[in-house]
């Protein structure tokens, strides 16, 4: 049963990492600098935690903190950069779902 939940956090991190990282590298998502670094640290910190998670016996558990901690810290930093985002009236008016969207999927 062990084996099994930490083969499946290995998976769950491993998909977590290639998304985050995916959004990173697509030109399609327009996302800021504080997103993108909290992204780049969700990816590494999930990639972190997967390579740990997914040897036998499972890598030391001090490093799976900190991957696990660098993962959270780049979370929170998306939800700020985001909130920053959607808050940002001043600058521009990003209140419709086809704002968040490129300019060339407009139409």
């Amino acid at each position: 049963m062990d084996h099994t939940i930490a083969m499946t956090n290995t998976l769950l991190m491993g998909l977590v990492a290639v998304a985050s990282a995916w959004l990173v590298i697509n030109p399609d998502v327009h996302d800021g600098v504080i997103m993108k670094i909290g992204l780049i640290c969700v990816s590494i910190g999930s990639a972190a935690a997967a390579a740990l998670l997914g040897t036998d016996p499972p890598g030391d558990p001090v490093l799976i903190g900190r991957a696990a901690l660098l993962g959270n810290v780049g979370g929170v930093i998306v939800a700020i950069g985001w909130y920053m985002r959607a808050t940002n009236c001043v600058i521009h008016m990003r209140r419709r779902a086809s704002d968040w969207r490129s300019r060339t999927l407009r139409g």
